[in-house]
């Protein structure tokens, strides 16, 4: 399954893949609702990043769908709106899966989005 994050600001639908562009990380765990269902992944970075100087993370500062953890160096990343309100309430479990799925960065014009695949083995 494939999951596409861009920012709320992007007017354009179309993308291209940005190959020289990096998210820092290398794997990730699996976001489930209280329910069971799959609803994002933590995202976990092996450089220090600093979210706010990262020319992709910047464009997520203050989305709902993202939650920034420096110290844990790590991101969680929910699929969509509707899942917002588990990750803010910490209504969710880390599934430890070690996903190495994939990720890219696509661009949309000047701007980032995420591209995300994971496994349907998964589901």
């Amino acid at each position: 399954m494939n999951h596409l994050l861009l920012p709320r600001s992007i007017t354009t639908n179309r993308q291209e893949e940005a190959p020289d562009m990096s998210l820092g990380g290398c794997f990730y765990d699996h976001l489930r609702s209280n329910e069971g269902e799959l609803i994002g992944v933590r995202y976990w970075l092996i450089e220090s990043v600093k979210f706010e100087e990262h020319p992709v993370y910047s464009q997520f500062l203050g989305d709902g769908r993202f939650a920034f953890d420096q110290a844990g160096n790590y991101v969680d990343i929910v699929f969509d709106e509707r899942s917002m309100a588990f990750l803010r309430k910490g209504a969710i479990t880390v599934e430890t899966v070690q996903d190495f799925g994939g990720e890219r960065v696509v661009k949309c014009g000047e701007q980032f989005g995420i591209a995300l695949a994971i496994s349907d083995d998964w589901q």
